[in-house]
């Protein structure tokens, strides 16, 4: 009877494989972009990324050495006319997306802001999503009780993990979804800290109870923020040798990077992830694993790569086969319908060039400068007239353009890429001394803390490089800011809470400084869109 026993498990032991590899396609940020990007001419969307999947799809369910996983990193709405023209943000977007055969998607920042959104998000859940467990919102909870117990906790989406088995390697994997530690109100819901979340008892009890060989972590935390090695290493005390993977989003930037052990070294069973944004791209990345003493391991750090959405990219990513599919015809042709509908394509005026969302609106280029371009829209528009005796000056984030504005015709749709989120103006009247200290958030941007030398404003190196341009920008040249004078300045709703926070924190009238909403009750979008029609006739 022993011998019998021992043969038997001697089977299943060889039987097993030792080793074989995880392909895993990742989206983060899509940002509604569910029709490509014909400005950069990028020709392939959501449908034709429908047509790729399921062809990857089909050539790895032939390879017994190979599995599969499609998953996304939050940010799914807000940024194009087919998510934010809708009645509720993010419904046809949701619908699209259920086309695709996700494993595992989780929540962003964007639908935390969208109090319908959100409702819907956790409301009907079953009509959004093709399987029940699909949504994963770890530390995103419904309700209002920020104080309830983790074992209490009703996550946001359908669940808090997700587990599933590779068939193919007998692998057992789980699938947590995380966000930064989101500060701002949420109808209906709140975020609760991660690495507390992972030190909770309630976690402790999962990982007992699912003993998973791989975890995934769904994180919509840019992969530069600290928070992220965090994670890694709360979890690593849990678990010492398994294999970790961190798919981060909402910096929108193709990143990568290693995580770092306690004492300072590379661990060899973990890695960072994150994908650009608006489907511009998706990373490709294999993961190799063998098993030994039972335990999967990785034999090395995941190779990847990112997928960029020209015709030839996604042709070269399938080896050369057609990936065009039955259904992501039908998916484009609902595509095309709801833009109809829409009516996206319709034409508002027309722009004699280019105007660059990163080049600064002071300085020799500052005639291609969208922002110095929005600067005139905000005195043609927004400034009421006749002209008060205190001069007004607009403080925008750079931020609030999203994409460029190209020549030739402006169509509704664009209006929506360039300014997706509605926000009222509002009114700060400062001297320019406090209008200084202000601009001083471009170099100390947490408001919490006090800025602790004098004002650098003068000395700003302004560059056409996105990346070096201030946060804040200011309707006239800073050099010209005189400290005596009074100013009434027009920022955004969102901006402007940023703003009172900080002088009520550092400024001399401190802690009562207030805004108010602006007299011409108008938005930036609504304000561009009026600019074109009046200004810019084809």
């Amino acid at each position: 009877m022993k011998l019998l026993l021992v043969t038997l498990l001697l089977i299943c032991v060889l039987g097993a494989p030792m080793s074989g590899t995880l392909r895993i396609w990742q989206t983060s940020d899509i940002h509604g972009w569910v029709d490509a990007h014909p400005h950069q001419h990028m020709t392939e969307g959501l449908a034709d990324f429908l047509g790729l999947v399921e062809t990857e799809k089909g050539m790895i369910d032939d390879d017994e050495a190979t599995e599969f996983l499609l998953l996304d990193s939050g940010d799914q709405v807000q940024g194009t006319g087919f998510s934010d023209a809708t009645d509720i943000d993010g419904s046809f977007i949701f619908a699209m997306m259920k086309h695709l055969p996700y494993d595992g998607m989780t929540v962003g920042n964007h639908e935390l802001g969208l109090p319908d959104t959100v409702k819907m998000l956790h409301d009907h859940a079953s009509d959004l999503f093709t399987e029940s467990d699909l949504y994963v919102t770890t530390n995103t909870i419904w309700g209002s009780n920020k104080g309830e117990s983790q074992e209490d906790m009703k996550p946001l989406g359908q669940t808090r993990y997700r587990t599933m088995t590779l068939k193919k390697f007998d692998m057992k994997v789980i699938i947590f979804g995380w966000i930064y530690n989101f500060d701002h109100d949420i109808a209906d819901a709140y975020v609760a800290d991660a690495v507390e979340t992972i030190n909770s008892d309630w976690f402790k009890a999962v990982i007992e109870k699912e003993k998973p060989d791989f975890v995934i972590n769904l994180n919509h935390i840019a992969t530069s923020d600290p928070q992220n090695n965090n994670i890694y290493l709360a979890q690593r005390a849990l678990m010492p040798d398994t294999p970790l993977l961190l798919l981060t989003g909402h910096s929108h930037q193709f990143r990568h990077a290693n995580c770092i052990a306690a004492d300072g070294s590379t661990d060899p069973q973990c890695f960072m992830s994150e994908p650009m944004c608006y489907l511009y791209m998706f990373v490709e990345m294999d993961l190799h694993f063998t098993r030994a003493s039972g335990k999967w391991q990785w034999a090395d750090l995941p190779s990847h790569k990112s997928v960029s959405a020209y015709t030839s990219s996604f042709t070269r990513a399938v080896g050369g086969a057609e990936f065009e599919t039955q259904q992501s015809k039908a998916m484009q042709a609902e595509v095309d319908q709801m833009n109809r509908e829409l009516r996206l394509d319709h034409v508002l005026g027309c722009s004699d060039k280019k105007y660059s969302r990163t080049t600064a609106p002071y300085g020799p280029d500052k005639e291609s400068s969208f922002l110095y371009f929005f600067f005139k829209v905000m005195e043609k528009i927004v400034y009421v007239t006749p002209a008060p005796a205190t001069p007004t000056v607009s403080l925008l984030n750079r931020g609030l353009l999203r994409a460029n504005m190209y020549a030739g015709q402006v169509t509704t749709g664009d209006l929506y890429t360039i300014i997706p989120f509605p926000d009222d103006f509002y009114l700060l009247t400062l001297t320019g001394a406090e209008l200084k200290m202000l601009l001083d958030l471009n170099y100390h941007p947490d408001p919490a803390q006090p800025v602790e030398r004098e004002s650098r404003v003068d000395e700003l190196a302004f560059s056409a490089n996105y990346a070096e341009l201030p946060h804040y920008m200011l309707s006239i040249s800073p050099k010209d800011i005189d400290v005596a004078q009074q100013y009434n300045v027009v920022c955004t709703k969102y901006d402007s809470a940023v703003f009172v926070h900080h002088l009520n924190l550092v400024g001399p009238s401190k802690p009562g400084y207030a805004v108010v909403l602006y007299q011409h009750k108008i938005d930036p979008q609504d304000a561009l869109k009026e600019y074109l029609v009046q200004y810019m006739t084809c």
